[in-house]
């Protein structure tokens, strides 16, 4: 059996939601996933880098790039997928600033495109990832993280294509992006250059160019990043959070969000949400909180061997759930794999 490190978020709910409940560790059961848990109408499970291996499947003759797609999310639906979320420049289908446009004022949405069709196909909720992890040479400012005016074109083309208002929309949109998450782990200086008070003034323009474009669409702060089990990361983290709200970042954005990837994820993510809120509560905020990504080991939590396939359990809560979760992801390193 292969093994693949997964991150998978699971929506611990006695153990995230302290208020009034006990605090009970969830437990895996031994049963056919697929058959015993059937699809909600909005999963909260949803999974990142779906689409990894599309060059690897041209490569090897698999077929098309739409092909590809509607493999994985075919395989997707198999297991209870609700939300497919896509960052980084490994992933061609993804909105990465890089591979969006290229060249300045030249935007390429084939594969985006197809994505997003596909995911109506499927019933697959998107979480747009304004991603600038790769920032295009021409909008490079030396000394600086990137040139604010030829970002905000960028976000404006790619929120005005997917957030489904009738103004320059993808042609055949049905399926419309309503959450957009500004940058993927900005705490990491490789993935955004800037100090917190930078990633600050980057969340103001977009909260303000996004809510003039799309007045009910929901803004997500980057993918907070906490460290494999080191309480160093993890204060550097909370302090980077701090001095982003200090400069005024709390005022726009709707929903905060972070990737739990320390070891002992049961308590850690009581704690760190709390502590969270905690941070919140200090500015006059009290926010909903998506935690996105867990680190797990497929082949020891979540997995049963049946022939080649991987069985995954599905997210055990309730749509209703009081949670302050939205939804939860796994990643396999090459996409879903059978």
């Amino acid at each position: 059996m292969k093994r693949h490190l997964l991150t998978l978020l699971l929506c611990f709910a006695s153990m995230v939601y302290a208020q009034g409940q006990d605090n009970k560790t969830l437990s895996f059961v031994d049963v056919n996933y697929i058959q015993d848990f059937p699809r909600q109408p909005i999963s909260n499970f949803g999974i990142n880098y779906v689409y990894h291996g599309l060059e690897e499947f041209e490569k090897n003759g698999g077929g098309t790039p739409e092909e590809y797609i509607a493999q994985q999310n075919q395989k997707l639906c198999d297991i209870g997928i609700g939300w497919v979320r896509s960052a980084g420049p490994g992933d061609l289908t993804s909105l990465n600033w890089a591979n969006v446009e290229p060249q300045r004022g030249v935007f390429d949405f084939a594969l985006s495109d197809l994505r997003v069709k596909g995911s109506s196909v499927f019933d697959l909720h998107l979480l747009g990832n304004v991603d600038f992890s790769t920032v295009p040479a021409y909008a490079q400012a030396p000394g600086t993280y990137f040139d604010d005016t030829m970002y905000l074109k960028y976000l404006n083309k790619i929120v005005e294509r997917y957030d489904g208002d009738g103004v320059d929309d993808m042609p055949g949109l049905t399926r419309r992006i309503k959450y957009w998450e500004i940058g993927n782990e900005v705490v990491v200086k490789t993935k955004f250059a800037g100090t917190p008070q930078d990633y600050a003034h980057v969340l103001k323009i977009s909260y303000e160019n996004i809510k003039a474009n799309c007045p009910d669409c929901q803004v997500v702060i980057g993918g907070w990043i906490i460290g494999t089990g080191e309480e160093g990361q993890w204060q550097r983290s909370i302090d980077y959070f701090d001095q982003v709200l200090a400069a005024g970042g709390g005022n726009y954005f709707d929903i905060v969000n972070y990737h739990e990837y320390t070891a002992g994820c049961d308590f850690l993510t009581y704690f760190h949400v709390n502590e969270f809120k905690r941070y919140l509560a200090m500015y006059g905020f009290d926010k909903p909180m998506w935690l996105q990504r867990v680190i797990l080991r497929c082949s020891k939590m979540a997995s049963r061997s049946r022939g080649s396939r991987a069985h995954v359990l599905p997210c055990p809560c309730p749509p209703a759930s009081p949670l302050p979760l939205a939804w939860c992801a796994s990643t396999p390193t090459k996409g879903v794999q059978s």
